[in-house]
């Protein structure tokens, strides 16, 4: 009897991931994060995407956590797995270098998927849309489980560069890039959970969910931290 292949054969992709991010846990839940690419691979998957990019799904922020030596593992996988990984990515830095700030990373990453191109100029694959919705709709539910455990205290644990104002603003901004290329069920489901998140986040009459998204990241920036963006990653 001739030996089956499964063409969803995940296992290479799962070991380079659980190998790059050793060591790193979720923010707000202290969770490994494995648990977070594993659940942007199954959104993937439940989606219909295909064995490529549940691939990338979970290769997919290898190079920005790992940095750019990471790159000739991730193109092993092939061009699709590579693109899909390289529009994810708004960091590559090479070893011992830091990142650049938190606000010029995401205004340039923001401002490329409007553009429908990715960091080397190249277009976004159409495979990549799937993969960035998979994983921002994980990381908006993710701290919407961390504000059921710690309430508005989540916001002031220090957790993201960019603020409590400046991570609405950006989990908007990047819905709004995303949501247009996506199915229907899946994009609802992106505008209103961000939406919903956005209304948790607002303190008195903000209404983080209804503000102009320029007017959004301007408050940001001059909100001190942590409900603003942090001083050094302006």
């Amino acid at each position: 009897m001739a030996e089956q292949t499964d063409r969803f054969d995940l296992t290479a992709a799962l070991a380079l991931a659980t190998v790059a991010h050793a060591g790193q846990d979720e923010k707000g839940l202290g969770t490994p994060y494995l648990g977070h690419l594993l659940r942007v691979a199954s959104t993937v998957i439940r989606a219909g995407g295909s064995p490529d990019q549940a691939r990338a799904a979970l290769l997919h922020d290898a190079v920005e956590d790992g940095g750019r030596t990471w790159w000739p593992a991730v193109a092993a996988f092939g061009p699709t797995v590579e693109a899909i990984v390289q529009t994810c990515t708004d960091a590559a830095p090479a070893e011992d270098e830091q990142k650049a700030p938190w606000y010029d990373r995401k205004i340039t990453h923001i401002r490329e998927l409007h553009e429908g191109r990715r960091p080397d100029g190249e277009p976004v694959p159409a495979e990549a849309w799937l993969v960035l919705a998979a994983d921002k709709l994980d990381a908006i539910d993710r701290s919407h489980t961390a504000l059921d455990r710690s309430g508005d205290a989540f916001w002031g644990q220090g957790l993201f560069k960019g603020g409590r104002v400046g991570s609405v603003w950006y989990w908007r901004a990047m819905v709004e890039a995303i949501a247009p290329h996506l199915d229907e069920p899946l994009a609802t489901e992106l505008v209103e959970r961000v939406r919903s998140l956005a209304r948790r986040a607002s303190r008195g009459d903000e209404h983080l969910d209804e503000i102009d998204l320029d007017e959004l990241l301007e408050a940001a920036r001059n909100t001190p931290y942590p409900d603003g963006i942090r001083e050094d990653q302006r």
